[in-house]
């Protein structure tokens, strides 16, 4: 049975963004410090003492107008290569909604429009642009009158 727990030490954050980076095909900034300091997560997939995959995990506060809960975005997810296929990362998702407050993800756009069925399956749908052409934000759908609400207020205040 997979569970999330939480790390704490630099060292171990970043061994995980170091597997991250090196399994990763897309575009990549060079790793910051900031990337791991609070109130950035770091939660690790475990079955039983086996340390299957990651999720980075952070804040947003740019809905708080709107909504009383809290809205947490993943920026990386990875998976340890003898577990991919066999439903980790969408068990990680799945808990990480369920159990830390993730309603959406950070994402590259061709990644998400490539992989947006499974995606989907997994209740996120309403994507967001960003100030970067080649990343989006994509939401969960229980966000959706959250975040027209959000750009309703961005529009009229830009007219």
């Amino acid at each position: 049975m997979v569970k999330l727990k939480q790390i704490g030490k630099l060292a171990d954050k970043l061994k995980w963004m170091g597997r991250f980076r090196k399994s990763y095909s897309g575009g990549l900034r060079p790793i910051n410090l900031k990337m791991c300091d609070d109130p950035i997560r770091f939660l690790v997939a475990v079955d039983g003492d086996k340390e299957l995959g990651f999720i980075r995990m952070y804040p947003t506060d740019g809905f708080t107008p709107y909504t009383n809960e809290d809205v947490w975005l993943i920026g990386e997810g990875y998976v340890k290569p003898p577990y991919r296929g066999k439903g980790v990362l969408r068990e990680i998702l799945t808990l990480a909604v369920r159990d830390h407050c993730v309603k959406g993800l950070h994402i590259e756009t061709s990644r998400f429009e490539t992989l947006e069925a499974y995606y989907v399956t997994l209740g996120f749908t309403q994507v967001c642009a960003t100030d970067d052409p080649m990343m989006s934000y994509v939401f969960l759908s229980s966000l959706k009158q959250v975040i027209c609400a959000a750009n309703d207020d961005q529009f009229q205040q830009a007219a």
